[in-house]
């Protein structure tokens, strides 16, 4: 359960979340509390940034902290050209605290231009895999995984390489603080990949096989495992329409992974997220090249993880 998200809150309180024992010994300076906000050791602390902070973990891992960051991305656009700001593609990191608001700060560099990759968080690592880019639509897959520590500002390092260099992927977080990638696409418009890869995201070092999905799509949205799955939802191909499908693994060591059930409406750049019992897959476009409006998908869908079926509408 969440803390409050006002009001009083105590260190007892922050303890508990954390996975203590009410009444015990605790400071604010003590791993897992300072944990749950992604705060390095002997941090400036302010009891209100743990409004909100929930220790929903896998494998002793918090997801959720006080910081959120974005990286990467192009400025081209569709009709040919730039935005106002110029450039093209994009190797700045983000940043802002959510108790906080206001605008954003640069938070670092990814050390390349990335576009098209994926991210997966661990609460305290943030891991971007794959990317793509020489020139506006010159599609080249690639395997790198960068990653930065929440709590602490600077450049991206190397984690290690993918074992299927992708772009257009989604990553997602499975049991023990591993990190899923599901590939996208290796070549425009030749090659989907239905592999999956994983790695720790706590340490340092190449990806290995996890696994294989029933056929591979781009642009899809994925949760973290819960209810012993991982989904992965939506997504398209260029040869052809977008897809409703959504695909699970179920297995922790990896294997087969299968179908789940279908969206109530085709979509690709999807988002999905989940609470542990439902997942909710939202936003996204169509493509009108192949009869599939782009209009935005304003439509929230949602499926129950543990038991297999179609989407339904959740508003």
């Amino acid at each position: 359960m969440a803390l409050q998200t006002s009001g009083a809150i105590s260190l007892n309180d922050i303890h508990v979340e954390a996975g203590g024992s009410s009444g015990t010994s605790a400071t604010i300076n003590d791993t897992d509390i300072r944990g749950l906000i992604s705060k390095g050791s002997g941090a400036a602390m302010s009891f209100s940034e743990w409004y909100g902070a929930s220790n929903y973990s896998y494998g002793g891992n918090a997801i959720w902290g006080s910081r959120w960051i974005t990286g990467g991305g192009s400025r081209y656009n569709q009709q040919g050209g730039y935005d106002s700001l110029g450039g093209g593609y994009m190797s700045e990191m983000q940043y802002d605290d959510f108790n906080t608001g206001g605008t954003s700060s640069v938070f670092g560099h990814l050390g390349a231009d990335v576009y098209g990759s994926s991210c997966v968080s661990n609460g305290s690592r943030i891991v971007w895999c794959g990317q793509q880019r020489t020139s506006p639509w010159s599609y080249v897959g690639s395997n790198p995984m960068r990653y930065v520590t929440v709590g602490s500002t600077g450049n991206a390092s190397s984690l290690g390489s993918l074992a299927v260099g992708n772009t257009y992927g989604c990553s997602a977080m499975d049991t023990a603080g591993r990190g899923v990638n599901c590939p996208g696409e290796k070549v425009n418009g030749n090659s989907y990949v239905t592999s999956l890869d994983y790695f720790q995201i706590s340490t340092s070092g190449n990806a290995s096989n996890f696994g294989t999905l029933p056929y591979g799509a781009k642009n899809r949205g994925a949760t973290e495992r819960t209810a012993g799955r991982l989904i992965f939802c939506g997504g398209g191909v260029y040869s052809s329409t977008n897809l409703n499908g959504i695909q699970y693994i179920s297995s922790a060591s990896g294997g087969t992974g299968g179908t789940f059930g279908s969206l109530t409406t085709r979509r690709r750049y999807t988002s999905a997220a989940t609470n542990g019992t439902r997942a909710l897959i939202m936003g996204g476009a169509g493509h009108e090249i192949y009869s599939d409006s782009t209009t935005p998908r304003f439509n929230i869908n949602y499926v129950t993880i543990g038991t297999t079926g179609n989407a339904t509408d959740f508003g």
